[in-house]
């Protein structure tokens, strides 16, 4: 199996072998004592539900999978100091890019999502990335993981309590981060005195030894927002009309936490820098030239058909946002005109981070246009299910 082979591929270390059933073994290291090599193994859970240049919003299950998140795992003792790295001091810093190259020295691990489960391939799986043992097993590390899509820090600072990345984001990345916490379900069958033992320990060598290992669920940093357009009704007349841009001013520029000893921390800090971010296809190329042409409705009797415009816009979390259509018409007498309309976006309780919107856009001409949002559930990764038996 996958992870029975990472074993192998990842530490190229003795892989320790437990026959495994549902009920409680006792303490791990009287089973197996505290010196054998056992490999640091993270899975991710996917969000649920699409991902738009950046590679766009990630909305399906298992949409993840080949794409490359990073990884950081730091002591839980309180005077651990998160500007050491890995290459510095192991104990202090069990998870970082440093000791890959040198370029990540201030970066998260390298990691790819796989297809097949939800355990994550090492870009650089040598050295071999092992848990501290022997009189360390119990030493527990706090695990975190971050997916950019394709955005680039300009800046990466690390302090003593926490790493941040400076981000400018493009309107087309679904940035996530999570910070690995104890499922229900990786507790069960365990009698309460061993599940206190395991919430103390985690993650470590202990733990690794009972099968758990972090699993991360991801959650999503930005806004969502999809765009339609239903024709409106042009009593006694049907106007050709095109939409050929979409674009919304949003905060653009912001620090990323991904690692913090206070996990209410986490996520991003967005400045006051304002752009206009473009709606582009979906799979993030360009919003197509030609456009979405559309007819008004001559009578409230014709049917209504909304259309799609383009992919997802991905911006960050506000009270409201200016939208700017730039829409073509096409006159009786053969003249076509055009204008950019400047509409309010605007929602009851605002605009939330990891939920999505979809903006319908009522038209009745180039220069007339009503607005319409609803708020529709985009999901974050909720718990995966691991097999026990290919991580013993």
């Amino acid at each position: 199996m996958k992870s029975a082979r990472l074993y192998i591929a990842v530490c190229m270390c003795a892989v320790l072998q437990a026959c495994h059933d549902d009920s409680y073994g006792g303490r791990g290291e009287e089973l197996m004592g505290t010196d054998g090599q056992i490999p640091v193994m993270v899975a991710i859970g996917d969000p649920s539900g699409n991902i738009t240049r950046g590679t766009g919003p990630i909305d399906e299950p298992g949409s993840l999978a080949g794409r490359q998140v990073y990884v950081y795992a730091f002591s839980r003792d309180s005077r651990a100091d998160y500007s050491r790295t890995s290459a510095q001091d192991r104990d202090m810093c069990l998870v970082d890019g440093s000791v890959d190259t040198p370029a990540g020295a201030f970066h998260g691990k390298a990691a790819e999502v796989g297809s097949i489960d939800s355990y994550v391939t090492w870009k650089k799986e040598d050295p071999a990335l092992c848990w501290p043992s022997g009189s360390k097993y119990t030493r527990a590390y706090d695990f975190f993981a971050y997916y950019l899509d394709d955005a680039v820090p300009s800046q990466v600072l690390r302090t003593d309590d926490h790493v941040s990345l400076s981000l400018r984001i493009d309107g087309s990345q679904d940035i996530m981060r999570a910070k690995a916490e104890i499922g229900t379900g990786q507790l069960a069958g365990f009698p309460e005195d061993e599940k206190l033992r395991i919430s103390s320990y985690s993650f470590s060598y202990y733990t690794a030894q009972r099968s758990i290992v972090p699993v991360f669920r991801m959650s999503h940093e930005l806004v969502k927002l999809n765009f339609e357009v239903s024709p409106g009704v042009t009593q006694g007349e049907s106007k050709e009309v095109i939409v050929t841009a979409v674009k919304v001013r949003s905060r653009d520029k912001a620090e990323f936490v991904v690692a913090h000893k206070d996990k209410g921390r986490l996520g991003l800090e967005f400045s006051d820098s304002m752009e206009k971010l473009p709606l582009t296809e979906a799979g993030g190329a360009p919003f197509k030239p030609e456009g979405y042409a559309f007819v008004t409705r001559h009578d409230s009797s014709v049917p209504v058909q909304r259309q799609r415009i383009g992919g997802s816009l991905l911006v960050a979390p506000d009270a409201g946002y200016t939208a700017y259509i730039t829409m073509v018409e096409k006159m009786k007498d053969g003249t076509v005109v055009e204008n950019e309309n400047e509409i309010d976006i605007l929602f009851a309780d605002g605009f939330v981070a990891g939920s999505q919107y979809n903006v319908t856009l009522t038209v009745l001409g180039y220069m007339n246009v009503y607005m319409e949002v609803t708020l529709e559930k985009w999901d974050d990764g909720g718990d995966v299910t691991l097999d026990p038996d290919t991580n013993t």
